[in-house]
């Protein structure tokens, strides 16, 4: 099983229509087991890491304000790497021109990029991976503790102890 971060981007999060219907898709389980689903406001410093690849390009200013201005609501979904696929192909291209019809992103995409839900692309960007890889490392380690968090009834010192095993098991 691999670990795959989700994200209803702005454009979903926020737009009932669309928060609705990708819900629904997600919810249904088909295939894959939705871990968590939380409501975050990431800092730039974390989506201009994230996209980094993407600094020199025109439209970079705008895209970290697009993922920072309001709180998103990110996720953790388990799969097969097979049905990850599957959930790929369910969302549709990235570019809302290039996107199928009758995929989640053609049917709630509005322009271009703008694209409503950001699925990792491969196993290696899983939360562990991410740690041991010095890879959103503040970010993969807080959802890491608030799933430890919810799958224990340990709290105080013993939560934190639990914590840093984990953690340091992965750095």
């Amino acid at each position: 099983m691999s670990d795959a971060l989700v994200i209803f981007k702005p454009d979903a999060a926020h737009r009932l229509a669309a928060r609705a219907g990708i819900w629904s898709w997600l919810s249904s389980e088909d295939g894959w087991k939705l871990e968590s689903l939380s409501w975050f406001k990431p800092p730039s410093e974390l989506i201009e890491k994230h996209y980094d690849f993407l600094q020199d390009r025109p439209f970079f200013p705008w895209l970290v304000d697009f993922m920072t201005a309001l709180p998103l609501l990110v996720g953790r979904v388990t799969a097969t790497p097979e049905v990850l696929e599957k959930m790929r192909y369910d969302l549709g291209e990235t570019r809302i021109a290039q996107s199928r019809p009758g995929s989640l992103r053609e049917r709630f995409g509005i322009s271009g990029g703008i694209n409503c839900v950001h699925l990792s692309d491969a196993p290696e960007r899983s939360l562990a991976t991410q740690v041991s890889a010095g890879v959103h490392v503040g970010l993969a380690s807080q959802a890491i503790k608030d799933l430890l968090a919810e799958e224990t009834d340990l709290d105080g010192e013993d939560l934190a102890a639990l914590d840093r095993i984990i953690l340091g098991a992965l750095t």
